[in-house]
Parts: structure tokens; sequence; C-alpha cells
């Protein structure tokens, strides 16, 4: 077999969301967005808010919603401006490259996050005496 035989590219009338669902689709893209974005900011608003929060892990977890929430208000409004625009595609190079930019930085931050929030669980299990020479308390 011939490797150049074959095709890895999508059709764009395959990627296109059909007409009749665009309306039903761009509100449950809409739903979806601002419940992320309503819950992200009470994520980070409870952080800042309550000193007691304050920990290492909560950090992590406030420094995921923060890259969460600038994914959404950066990445939804290019979704539906490209993918549910009745008029065709209707975004710019910058905003292209802004948005896949966004996406690799985002998912970057989340598997950091996720790690060091199990390296620091994983030195509090396994050595929860040197906990506080590392977070300085005791």
């Amino acid at each position: 077999m011939n490797n150049s035989t074959l095709s890895f590219r999508h059709d764009e009338e395959e990627m296109l969301v059909p007409n009749a669902f665009k309306p039903a689709s761009s509100v449950a893209v809409s739903v979806v967005a601002l419940t992320s974005v309503m819950g992200n900011i009470l994520v980070i608003t409870t952080f800042f808010k309550t000193k007691n929060l304050r920990i290492s892990m909560n950090c992590y977890i406030t420094s995921m919603a923060v890259f969460d929430l600038l994914f959404i208000i950066t990445n939804w409004p290019l979704y539906l401006c490209s993918r549910l625009s009745i008029f065709g595609h209707s975004v710019s190079s910058f905003q292209c490259k802004l948005g896949n930019y966004l996406i690799s930085v985002s998912y970057s931050v989340s598997v950091e996050s996720l790690v060091l929030v199990i390296v620091e669980r994983f030195i509090a299990i396994v050595y929860p005496m040197k906990v506080s020479m590392i977070s300085g308390r005791i």
C-alpha cells in the first residue's frame, strides 16, 4: 500500500455545523461557557477573600481556574464566530493564532498544576515531618 494515498485531512463540509443545528449549538455552547466563567470566577474570588484557603494546593487550583477563565473568555467568541456563523468563517489570522496559543498554554498550565498538586500531596503523605521544612509551617 502506498502511504501517499492515505488522507488525514478533514473536509470543510464535515467540520461545519449544519445551519439547522446552529441555534441549538450556540445556545448549548453559551450555557456551558457562561457556567464555566461563573464557576471559575467563584473559585478565584473565594481564594482571594478567604485567608484560610491560601495554601499551596489551593494556589495551584486557582491558577488552573485563572487560565481556564482566560481560555473560555478568548476561545468562546472565536468558536462562535468561526463554527456557528451563518456567513462562514469570520475569524482573522491573528485571532486564530491567539486561540491556538491560549489552548496550548491552558493545557500546559493545567497539567503542570496537577503535577505540582500530586508532588505536594506525595511529600505530605510520605514525608510528613519534612513538610514543615518545605512549607515553613509547623
